[in-house]
């Protein structure tokens, strides 16, 4: 596809040239010829590039009116979370702001609804705060959603204990209240659950 896209985008205008020369002249049959393939050359470069976009506008339209935008806005504030923390392993402490994050995307600093993520770092507390402004776009409001910052940090230890060849542990899924347990069961046992 990607062949007949850039022979039809470099070809096409081409024979459009000579298409439109040649209908100066006489026999015109084949230059009309021309000129009708190139113009359908030239349509298809434009629908390849432009469908798309139109597409991509189209499901993002659908996705927040559907309640995808809060799922997106959590995963795109994990990625951010997971940069901040790898900033913060390296320098030791929290950056003043998203955009002095080195490795991370800056397109990918504003939430579905086009607002920039909130940012507040705590450099006393070496923490931060992560949070989209929601929908309605303003700050403060019900329908704010925050980004669970602490989680991020905790599967960040945890791949780089594995990584130093520390004991594997399990994490806490979120609301479980319970915490994992970082020695493994014996083989050829079933591990029994914690009782509450």
């Amino acid at each position: 596809m990607v062949s007949l896209v850039a022979c039809c985008g470099v070809l096409s205008p081409i024979s459009l040239i000579l298409g439109l020369i040649a209908a100066t002249k006489k026999p015109r049959g084949f230059a009309v010829t021309a000129v009708v393939l190139s113009i359908l050359g030239l349509l298809v470069i434009v629908a390849w590039l432009v469908l798309p976009l139109l597409l991509i506008g189209l499901l993002g339209g659908i996705a927040g009116a559907m309640g995808l935008g809060t799922m997106v806005v959590q995963f795109q504030g994990a990625a951010i979370a997971a940069n901040v923390e790898q900033y913060i392993q390296a320098n030791g402490t929290v950056p003043a702001s998203l955009a002095s994050v080195p490795d991370l995307n800056q397109g990918m600093t504003e939430d579905p609804w086009g607002t920039p993520f909130i940012y507040e770092p705590d450099p006393v507390n070496n923490t931060y705060r992560l949070a989209s402004a929601g929908p309605d776009g303003l700050p403060g409001t019900g329908d704010d959603i925050e980004i669970e910052t602490d989680m991020v940090s905790d599967i960040i230890q945890q791949q780089q204990r594995q990584q130093q060849g520390g004991a594997p542990t399990s994490l806490p899924m979120p609301g479980s209240g319970q915490g994992g347990s970082s020695t493994p069961a014996p083989s050829g046992t079933t591990p029994t659950p914690p009782s509450n």
